[in-house]
């Protein structure tokens, strides 16, 4: 491997509205792209308005506390979507580009907040 990369396993694969798809391997990224305690999942539903692809790698850090308006992932039991975190009032909502409730539900939960898309796939390694 080049010098300048280096290999950060991946969490799994993200499919909009689905479960986390489990993913082995890693993947080799340059160096300082990705901190401590961030995870990396790798898109399989694209989200063209979000500038998100099919194959992208999104690089996703677990928060304690969230302000509105973040693009995060957030899950419903099961089930994952990526949005726009909102919260008002006691009210919990994932909104799309537009700004339109994707999941609204008290126990909607973040995973955590999306800190870089990556468009490019750097050398992918598997099990």
């Amino acid at each position: 491997m080049r010098a300048d990369l280096e290999d950060v396993a991946v969490a799994g694969v993200f499919r909009d509205g689905r479960e986390i798809a489990p993913r082995s391997g890693t993947i080799g990224l340059p160096r300082g792209h990705v901190d401590a305690g961030e995870e990396l999942y790798i898109v399989e539903s694209p989200r063209p308005k979000l500038n998100i692809r099919a194959g992208d790698i999104l690089v996703v850090k677990r928060v304690r506390r969230l302000a509105s308006g973040r693009l995060v992932l957030a899950r419903l039991g099961k089930r994952v979507y990526l949005g726009y975190w909102w919260t008002r009032q006691k009210r919990r909502a994932l909104l799309d580009e537009n700004m339109r409730p994707i999941v609204e539900d008290d126990d909607l939960r973040v995973l955590g907040v999306v800190t870089l898309s990556i468009r490019q796939r750097y050398g992918e390694r598997g099990d």
